[in-house]
């Protein structure tokens, strides 16, 4: 029985049991899809500023220019994002998905990766120690029975110093799902059996979809899945196992594991929904000011709880609690930011394009990257960048508020990997002006 009404883990018995269940899922349905495209920019070190910068690391000092990286439950693809992210890298991608695992190896093949090292392992019994320099797992531990021991094996595996980008599901952002998960198992009879069919949850899902005729959020909710992937269909309605979280019980759950929360990290789900903000907008100066004076984490409860499921994804980049390192908060990466002088990213754009045959081939054409910003004035800020002026300069040479939203704001969007206009020169100094928080 569950645990919780917030949970769908009717399947959820023993470890053992329900990585068997997962295996078997996920070889029935390996998710993701292929995609139509695999896009890449041909400076190596591109994607490990942009994350160095992410956590205010400014120097580009904490993620090496050729890190160890573990991509854990890799599935069929993410581990080919990866190294082409990070193509000075060594890369291991782990899953216990054997056909995943198959469908990614040859998906690599036709690309010529090669610092990529695929293995069919369980990341809840692997003795992985002071290992990787920087580790992603994503979408991952949410469907393991005890995600708290899981964690721990992912914090073991991370660098004293190392990086884990993390992602598990909202709480607000699949009541819907978890609840539709939980009536499939209900309704087949499906609540504690580790030989489930899934194929009969398949039919018996879609059956329900098309006749299910209440007027209600969940009819809204099935209506876009009447058309979609069958992977993607089964991987959000059909999971055998699934827990969630909010922002409190996120930060609980990773200071029990042994790690501490750093930095959102923009999806891009959230970038595409405009929805990857974590500070809200007030039109009271006083509230805007109360709220700004939080710390990051309590600001990021408040966010969660008001905004619900316009929420951002519960995706962050996190350290090990024992580092030396200490972590800094937004307005710490404000401040430093304002201090440091930036020049424009340059690099170039190419793109593998699938065939009519179903393989991948380069394509001849390629593009600068990144283009410029679609906002005016970060257009503004761009163009001001040349390695000659700091910050906190360009900011009053163009008339914009350094206060704490504005300022925070602009360096989410002009020097994180989801935006990744400008590049810290490593020069920096204190702002001669303060942040304000209002």
């Amino acid at each position: 029985m569950p645990e919780s009404d917030n949970q769908n883990l009717y399947l959820a018995n023993t470890q053992e049991s329900a990585d068997r269940i997962n295996s078997r899922f996920y070889s029935r349905f390996p998710y993701p899809w292929r995609p139509k495209s695999f896009g890449f920019v041909e400076d190596p070190y591109f994607e490990s500023r942009m994350i160095n910068q992410s956590i205010g690391s400014w120097a580009h000092e904490v993620i090496p220019e050729n890190p160890n990286i573990w991509v854990a439950g890799c599935g069929t693809n993410q581990a080919i994002y990866t190294a082409l992210k990070f193509p000075e890298a060594n890369i291991v991608g782990s899953d216990i998905s054997n056909k995943s695992l198959k469908l990614c190896a040859d998906t690599a093949k036709e690309l010529g990766i090669r610092n990529l090292e695929l293995k069919e392992e369980n990341i809840n019994t692997i003795g992985y120690s002071d290992s990787f320099d920087y580790i992603v797992c994503t979408g991952v531990i949410h469907h393991t029975v005890n995600p708290e021991a899981t964690l721990i094996k992912l914090a073991k595996a991370l660098k004293t110093i190392g990086i884990l980008e993390l992602m598990v599901y909202n709480h607000y952002h699949v009541i819907n799902q978890t609840a539709f998960q939980k009536a499939i198992r209900l309704l087949g009879n499906n609540r504690d059996n580790e030989d489930i069919d899934f194929d009969r949850e398949l039919l018996l899902a879609k059956n329900l979809i098309q006749n299910y005729s209440e007027n209600n959020n969940m009819a809204d909710f099935l209506k876009s899945y009447n058309d979609c992937d069958e992977s993607m269909f089964a991987d959000e309605l059909l999971q055998p196992i699934l827990h969630n979280y909010t922002i409190e019980s996120l930060q609980n759950l990773a200071s029990k594991s042994g790690l501490e929360l750093l930095a959102p990290c923009i999806d891009i789900f959230d970038k595409a929904a405009g929805t990857y903000s974590w500070n809200i907008n007030f039109n009271n100066e006083n509230l805007q000011e109360q709220y700004n004076s939080l710390s990051d984490l309590e600001r990021w409860n408040i966010t969660n709880l008001l905004m619900l499921e316009n929420s951002p994804n519960l995706w962050f980049y996190l350290q090990r609690s024992d580092t030396n390192r200490t972590r800094k908060s937004e307005r710490e990466m404000c401040e430093e930011f304002l201090g440091t002088k930036f020049i424009n990213n340059d690099t170039v754009y190419r793109v593998y394009i699938e065939q009519q045959n179903g393989k991948y081939e380069l394509s001849e054409n390629q593009r600068e990257y990144p283009s410029l910003p679609h906002n005016e004035i970060d257009r503004d800020i761009v163009s001001l960048c040349d390695g000659t002026k700091y910050m906190c300069d360009v900011f009053e040479n163009l008339g914009i508020r350094s206060n704490f939203l504005t300022t925070n704001n602009h360096r989410l969007k002009l020097t994180t990997p989801a935006y990744p206009y400008l590049r810290s020169t490593g020069e920096t100094k204190k702002a001669e002006k303060a942040l304000s928080w209002s």
